[in-house]
């Protein structure tokens, strides 16, 4: 029960830009990005580069972009697994703002995908 509780506002926060990308695929032009995409875009963060319209493929992307995409999640998943640990206000307060600041670095990279494809 303590996990879900701790855990919790990451979702909500995933789940309210998940619902902004469908609001926006909502304005794409045919043969755009679908509302499903729109919807998982948010979800997937940097890693959206793979869905379709103009998906690429793993084997084609950049390195210095599959790097910062590999570390990015990296940086992410550690910061929001790591931020209910610390048992002292002083270091479980910064340590959380950081978590959230990075899932919500993490959405917006998701929500370029969306926005470059509603033309």
């Amino acid at each position: 029960m303590k996990a879900m509780k701790s855990y919790g506002s990451y979702a909500v926060l995933v789940f309210a830009f998940a619902l902004m990308g469908t609001y926006l695929a909502s304005f794409a032009q045919p043969g755009g990005i679908s509302h499903t995409n729109g919807f998982v875009a948010p979800i997937m963060g940097p890693w959206s580069r793979v869905l379709s319209p103009n998906a690429q493929l793993i084997q084609h992307v950049a390195s210095d972009h599959y790097a910062f995409t590999f570390a990015t999640t990296l940086v992410v998943i550690g910061l929001v697994v790591v931020s209910p640990l610390p048992k002292h206000r002083g270091v479980r307060i910064p340590v959380k703002v950081l978590a959230h600041l990075a899932v919500v670095y993490w959405c917006l990279c998701g929500l370029v995908k969306v926005v470059v494809e509603l033309a």
